[in-house]
């Protein structure tokens, strides 16, 4: 008796033509809101982001590249310098107009100010491994403040579950 269970159906039709390659995937730039349940790390990955661009920064690296290799990075708040670095491309505007326009367009807080005085600073002229040098170290200062906040509201929770369970 032949069985067909160990052999899997083909679903493709047969043709002498070559295969397609399959598509690229396309980066969400969606700013739309996100479900409670697939939130992003997106304070430490704006952290890790901006760290990343001091560091090139310091190279003395062209704007244009800048923005561009940050974009390609796989963080959550990629998609925001991916946007100010089509904007600027595509609709020819300067980086700091280019990082003003997306900041009207993101709805988290902390990404659209760190936009804003992006833009400010650009537009001013400032040197950007100066500003993200900067903006780097208060991020890593309000981080720690909301991640010592956190733990503290933890040790409340963990002091009530345990009133509750004596």
């Amino acid at each position: 008796m032949i069985s067909t269970r160990h052999f899997p159906r083909l679903r493709g039709k047969a043709s002498s033509e070559p295969a397609r390659p399959a598509p690229k995937p396309v980066k969400d730039d969606d700013f739309g809101p996100q479900s409670l349940l697939s939130r992003e790390p997106l304070d430490f990955d704006l952290i890790t982001q901006l760290t990343h661009m001091s560091a090139v920064a310091t190279s003395g690296i062209a704007r244009d590249r800048l923005f561009e290799g940050t974009a390609a990075l796989d963080f959550s708040t990629s998609k925001y310098f991916r946007r100010v670095h089509r904007v600027a491309q595509r609709l020819n505007y300067d980086y700091s107009k280019a990082c003003e326009v997306v900041a009207d367009a993101a709805r988290v807080e902390s990404v659209q100010n760190l936009l804003l005085h992006f833009a400010t600073a650009l537009s001013a002229g400032e040197p950007e491994a100066d500003f993200l040098q900067r903006e780097t170290d208060v991020q890593l200062e309000l981080y720690g403040k909301k991640y010592e906040r956190d733990l503290e509201s933890l040790r409340k929770w963990t002091d009530a579950y345990v009133a509750l369970m004596v």
